[in-house]
Protein backbone atom coordinates (compact mmCIF):
# COMPACT_ATOMS: atom_id res chain seq x y z
CA UNK A 1 0.00 0.00 0.00
CA UNK A 2 2.67 2.73 0.91
CA UNK A 3 5.67 0.63 -0.89
CA UNK A 4 7.14 0.35 3.01
CA UNK A 5 10.08 -1.96 3.61
CA UNK A 6 10.87 -3.69 6.43
CA UNK A 7 14.02 -1.82 7.22
CA UNK A 8 11.47 1.74 6.87
CA UNK A 9 9.07 -0.26 9.19
CA UNK A 10 11.76 -1.23 11.96
CA UNK A 11 13.01 2.23 11.68
CA UNK A 12 9.45 3.86 12.17
CA UNK A 13 9.07 1.58 15.05
CA UNK A 14 11.97 2.59 16.57
CA UNK A 15 11.68 6.05 16.42
CA UNK A 16 7.60 5.46 17.49
CA UNK A 17 9.44 4.27 20.83
CA UNK A 18 11.56 6.33 21.65
CA UNK A 19 9.16 9.45 20.82
CA UNK A 20 6.39 7.63 22.59
CA UNK A 21 7.79 5.70 25.41
CA UNK A 22 7.01 2.10 26.18
CA UNK A 23 4.27 2.75 28.18
CA UNK A 24 1.88 4.95 25.93
CA UNK A 25 3.13 3.38 22.74
CA UNK A 26 0.31 0.97 22.76
CA UNK A 27 -2.27 3.81 23.60
CA UNK A 28 -0.96 5.37 20.68
CA UNK A 29 -1.19 2.97 18.25
CA UNK A 30 -4.78 2.11 19.32
CA UNK A 31 -5.33 5.77 18.90
CA UNK A 32 -3.80 5.68 15.06
CA UNK A 33 -5.96 2.19 14.04
CA UNK A 34 -8.82 4.18 15.33
CA UNK A 35 -7.55 7.07 13.05
CA UNK A 36 -7.07 5.43 9.95
CA UNK A 37 -10.42 3.20 10.22
CA UNK A 38 -12.79 6.48 10.75
CA UNK A 39 -10.57 8.13 7.70
CA UNK A 40 -10.85 5.06 5.42
CA UNK A 41 -14.81 4.74 6.24
CA UNK A 42 -15.25 8.40 5.22
CA UNK A 43 -13.19 8.24 2.07
CA UNK A 44 -15.57 4.72 1.61
CA UNK A 45 -18.94 6.58 2.27
CA UNK A 46 -17.63 9.63 -0.05
CA UNK A 47 -17.23 7.29 -2.90
CA UNK A 48 -20.47 5.66 -2.77
CA UNK A 49 -22.18 9.36 -2.48
CA UNK A 50 -19.79 9.81 -6.05
CA UNK A 51 -21.47 7.25 -6.99
CA UNK A 52 -25.27 7.68 -5.94
CA UNK A 53 -24.74 11.17 -7.63
CA UNK A 54 -23.36 9.33 -11.40
CA UNK A 55 -26.50 6.31 -10.74
CA UNK A 56 -28.84 10.15 -10.53
CA UNK A 57 -27.22 11.55 -13.64
CA UNK A 58 -27.57 8.74 -15.33
CA UNK A 59 -31.30 7.87 -14.60
CA UNK A 60 -32.27 11.69 -15.41
CA UNK A 61 -30.46 11.31 -18.94
CA UNK A 62 -32.47 8.54 -19.24
CA UNK A 63 -35.83 10.10 -18.53
CA UNK A 64 -35.18 13.30 -20.94
CA UNK A 65 -34.47 10.69 -23.68
CA UNK A 66 -37.64 8.92 -22.80
CA UNK A 67 -39.38 11.99 -22.54
CA UNK A 68 -38.13 13.16 -25.78
CA UNK A 69 -38.96 9.78 -27.68
CA UNK A 70 -42.18 10.37 -26.19
CA UNK A 71 -42.79 13.74 -27.66
CA UNK A 72 -41.90 12.55 -31.05
CA UNK A 73 -44.08 9.57 -31.43
CA UNK A 74 -47.11 12.32 -29.96
CA UNK A 75 -46.25 15.80 -30.28
CA UNK A 76 -48.20 18.06 -28.74
CA UNK A 77 -49.51 21.15 -30.41
CA UNK A 78 -51.07 22.99 -28.05
CA UNK A 79 -54.48 22.77 -29.60
CA UNK A 80 -57.66 20.81 -29.46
Amino acid sequence: MFNIGIAELVLILVLAFVLVGPQDLPKVARWLARSLRVIRNTIKNAMASINIDEDIKEVKKSGNELRDTIRDIYPFDGEK
